[in-house]
């Protein structure tokens, strides 16, 4: 990845859909990431993703219970939307190794996760994308997406809405590692990203933001 200054921020194209009825937004949902039958290349890391059958049911209903009606859930379906661009500018953070002792993953060599900051009615968040790799292939598939508002700081209060740098991107990351059976914690000093050089406070921008 070329050594650049500046994050590339995706913007979600989609808002006229935010306050729809839900079951029209899945519906497009599902629509939308079935145009995105390609390979996708993530700038910062170089890997290769696809989106697949286990990645739309996963978007779709992320969990044995959950509320399909929480504000979250659809944020997250809104960034569904902007996968391809999501994953393509997105900073990797680490990969994680799967569960010892389970028959399934012995062709499984462990979860990718990545950050990649996003714009959504004009406020700001930062998603979270997990991709998993198998030895029989060296395409991962996108598993799973979730969004968050991006940590604050202080002198947020005297920057333009616009700007965001890698430390504030990378800030508490806590993925999940099944072996040792605890959260792992990340900030700017041990991401795994091979773009050490995004200090800058301002951001490009993927989209158009009113």
């Amino acid at each position: 990845m070329k050594k650049s200054r500046n994050i590339a921020y995706v913007v979600n194209e989609n808002n006229d859909l935010y306050y729809k009825n839900l079951k029209i937004i899945k519906l497009e949902v599902k629509k939308k990431l079935k145009t995105m039958n390609y390979l996708l290349k993530n700038s910062d890391s170089g890997y290769l993703a696809k989106i697949n059958s286990i990645t739309i049911g996963k978007a779709l209903y992320p969990k044995p219970a959950f509320n399909p009606y929480a504000r979250n859930y659809i944020n997250n379906l809104m960034a569904l939307f902007n996968l391809n661009k999501l994953f393509e500018e997105a900073i990797y953070v680490d990969m994680v190794k799967p569960m010892k002792k389970k028959v399934s993953n012995q062709n499984i060599i462990g979860f990718h996760h990545f950050v990649v900051p996003f714009i959504l009615n004009k406020k700001r968040y930062r998603v979270f994308l997990t991709a998993q790799e198998k030895r029989s292939t060296k395409v991962l598939v996108l598993l799973t997406v979730k969004i968050e508002k991006m940590p604050f700081y202080l002198t947020d209060c005297l920057r333009l809405k616009k700007q965001t740098n890698l430390k504030k991107l990378s800030k508490n990351i806590k993925i999940y590692d099944y072996i040792q059976k605890d959260y792992l914690t990340y900030n700017i000093d041990n991401i795994k990203s091979s773009n050490k050089y995004i200090k800058e406070d301002y951001c490009e921008y993927v989209g158009y933001v009113k």
